[in-house]
């Protein structure tokens, strides 16, 4: 019977989920393409966690527990918005009030996947699957200080600005922040350099190492100018 116990105790497993755990947690890079008059949009994901003890080792009656951390499956999404998505040709440099979102907001909402990003996009505001998704390898020790980090920023609260902090800026900082590198996603725009989702996918696509879940070089091929003012009619 006490053997019996004993091995039931090496079994045992108690779960506690902590989002934003250190581990090996990964960026996901999510990409709506600047195509046919849309206008495009970017934002960041990364991977919760949840701890796990273990009765691993037997010393005595005592077990010994080790505590290990592995990927829950389900994501916090972050991203940037405007209040007042109404621009035109005469307010594209206005700071506006900004709207950051971290989803989900609440525990009964529902959970981000990398599934649901590719077969539903993002919850709030598109509604239809991602056009591009790309999986950015980290490191534990890179973790907590990118956690902080993006946690930072959006405590900020930097208005939104279409030409000079944009939904694309937002990502930017971040990924730069991981890689430690910098990022050249600006285009032209009406004689104006301002960064946007299409540029930020390639410069992304190139970073090392990555995983490609879905690729949107197709339709990150166009110009901002061309797939967002001229067939926008912005």
């Amino acid at each position: 019977m006490t053997t019996m116990i004993k091995a039931l105790t090496v079994l045992m497993l108690l779960f506690v989920t902590v989002k934003g755990h250190a581990g090996n947690e990964d960026l996901y890079f999510i990409f709506y393409a600047t195509i046919d008059g849309k206008t495009g949009h970017v934002g960041i994901a990364i991977d919760n966690y949840r701890v796990v003890v273990k009765a691993t080792k037997l010393e005595g009656e005592n077990p010994t527990m080790v505590y290990d951390t592995i990927k829950s499956g389900t994501l916090t999404y972050y991203d940037l918005w405007p209040a007042e998505d109404n621009f035109n040709s005469f307010n594209v440099d206005e700071d506006i009030e900004a709207i950051y979102y971290k989803l989900p907001a609440a525990s009964w909402e529902k959970d981000i996947t990398v599934s649901s990003l590719l077969s539903e996009g993002i919850p709030h505001r598109e509604h239809y699957p991602v056009d591009g998704l790309i999986r950015l390898f980290s490191s534990a020790s890179e973790d907590a200080s990118l956690l902080q980090f993006i946690e930072t920023v959006v405590a900020n609260n930097h208005p939104f600005n279409v030409r000079k902090f944009n939904c694309a800026d937002f990502v930017q900082l971040i990924i730069e922040e991981k890689c430690q590198c910098e990022l050249q996603a600006e285009e032209s725009i009406a004689l104006v350099f301002s960064t946007t989702p299409n540029m930020l996918y390639k410069e992304v696509l190139n970073l090392e190492p990555n995983m490609v879940l879905r690729d949107g070089s197709q339709k990150a091929m166009g110009s901002f100018t061309v797939e967002r003012l001229v067939k926008g009619n912005f």
